[in-house]
């Protein structure tokens, strides 16, 4: 598996918390800055496939129509993955310090 592309696909399964306005509940900074987010992670990349298409195809299905919490539970194939939630510290979600075992 081919680590770095996973992280491009991390991203399609990324769901913000939805808010109207900055708040400790919005899950948003004063500048209106996502910080709050459910993980759905690491999706890899199928045999063959590049990042470019990867992006192209849908990682979750109906992934429009989730409203996962922390803790759920969702698949890759075969693959059991948990939704986690991360707090982005400035203005990223870092992918290697979060998602990547051992870095």
């Amino acid at each position: 598996m081919r680590l770095a592309p996973c992280l491009v696909l991390a991203g399609l399964a990324l769901v913000a918390l939805s808010a109207v306005q900055a708040d400790d509940k919005s899950g948003l900074d004063g500048e209106g800055f996502v910080q709050q987010w459910l993980v759905l992670a690491p999706i890899p990349l199928k045999d063959g496939e590049d990042g470019a298409a990867g992006l192209g195809r849908d990682a979750v299905a109906d992934e429009a129509k989730l409203h996962p919490k922390a803790g759920d539970k969702g698949k890759d194939g075969d693959k059991e993955l948990a939704w986690k939630a991360y707090t982005a510290q400035k203005h990223m979600l870092n992918f290697t310090r979060n998602l990547v075992p051992d870095t």
